[in-house]
């Protein structure tokens, strides 16, 4: 994340940038031709290290966090609106029910604060 806010701040982009795609990074599904097995066992690195996206605690952690550098409940709602769209998009994910989870639970608690403020 501070690599990506130096990067958006040194091209005169959007401060928000870099909050929302690293949260979109974090409810994506890893590709899968990046993934180590071990004895039939899945690991939690790939071939560029350790990849948050396959421990949903860490990643349900880390989106929380993202979600609190965004500015407003509304551009909460339309970031994990928008990850919610891509897991069911892409057909690799379609039985990650956890990540499915995390989305939807947080989008659910986002758009509950909007219909309190109402």
């Amino acid at each position: 994340l501070n690599l990506a806010t130096k990067f958006v701040d040194s091209f005169g982009l959007d401060p928000y940038l870099a909050p929302q795609k690293m949260l979109e990074f974090l409810l994506s599904w890893p590709n899968e031709d990046d993934l180590s097995y071990t004895d039939g066992k899945e690991k939690m690195r790939t071939s560029r290290g350790f990849d948050i996206r396959k421990d949903i605690t860490a990643c349900e952690n880390a989106a929380r966090d993202m979600l609190r550098l965004l500015p407003s409940t509304m551009a909460r709602s339309a970031v994990l609106r928008r990850c919610i769209i891509s897991l069911e998009s892409d057909s690799k994910s379609s039985q990650d029910y956890e990540k499915h989870d995390v989305a939807l639970s947080l989008y659910h608690n986002e758009l509950s604060i909007v219909l309190a403020e109402k």
